[in-house]
């Protein structure tokens, strides 16, 4: 073991001093280029110094200001913030400015926050549901299929599993009833799926002129609802009326309650 460690000093000594011979050799054979290397390797450590210094002040928030980053949003910090100032009318957010883009998002110093997903997420959680952490699942599903009636597919959840409590709704990720009784129930892989593809076959199947809970319950829960009147129609509603009823904290309008159950044979 001494051997090799004396060695590797001797081959550490030999390259130490081959290199100080070198820039040795340099500095005085190429003075103007050494000038200049040494110019060249100051602004690089100058400029990797400020970038550290700069990112530090992003990092721990400048003046106290605290720094916008996806890690608070998932930690709820930057979120309480918002809530806070919309519930308030405060347009302090974060210490950042924001601009409402339409009647369901704000911009703010960190880009922009869709209400909706605010409020679901707090509808679920209200409810201690799964479907908390995939409250913008449903939102981006929305965008995508042009679904107007945001509020349906959560409520649906709520009245046929609570939220995805009951059964095995969870472990089948089905917490919509998706597919009928229990031996032709779809199992999805992920939330993020079923919440893709049921959007999809709603809007396609539906439209968005009858996607709602009274207009699809005589194909969607069967004649065994309808037998029933209008309560499982009733029992979606109950939920939509719910979800505003979170959302005006946020300044979200009212939507998609269903005003006549006027039962017709």
């Amino acid at each position: 073991m001494k051997k090799i460690i004396e060695k590797v000093k001797k081959k550490t000594n030999h390259l130490v001093k081959g290199f100080k011979n070198w820039f040795s050799s340099f500095k005085r054979i190429h003075p103007v280029r050494f000038r200049f290397s040494f110019l060249a390797l100051g602004v690089v450590s100058l400029t990797i110094f400020f970038r550290i210094l700069l990112s530090d002040s992003l990092i721990h928030g400048v003046s106290g200001v605290p720094a916008p980053s996806s890690g608070l949003l998932q930690e709820g910090l930057l979120k309480t913030s918002i809530e806070e100032s919309v519930q308030t009318g405060s347009e302090d957010i974060v210490k950042g400015v924001y601009i409402k883009s339409d009647d369901k998002k704000m911009r703010t110093d960190v880009g922009f926050i869709d209400l909706r997903i605010l409020t679901l997420e707090d509808f679920f959680r209200a409810y201690k549901s799964p479907l908390e952490d995939y409250s913008d699942e449903f939102i981006e599903a929305c965008e995508r299929y042009d679904v107007n009636n945001w509020q349906l597919l959560p409520a649906i959840a709520m009245a046929e599993t609570a939220g995805c409590k009951t059964g095995y709704s969870h472990e089948q990720r089905n917490c919509w009833g998706w597919g009928g009784s229990e031996p032709n129930r779809w199992e999805f892989y992920t939330y993020e799926e079923a919440i893709d593809l049921i959007t999809y076959r709603m809007k396609r199947g539906y439209g968005n002129k009858y996607l709602n809970a009274k207009d699809i319950q005589s194909t969607y829960c069967g004649q065994t609802c309808m037998e029933w009147g209008w309560r499982w129609a009733q029992g979606v509603d109950y939920y939509v009326r719910k979800i505003n009823d979170f959302g005006q904290r946020y300044g979200l309008k009212r939507t998609h309650e269903i005003k006549d159950w006027t039962w017709e044979e």
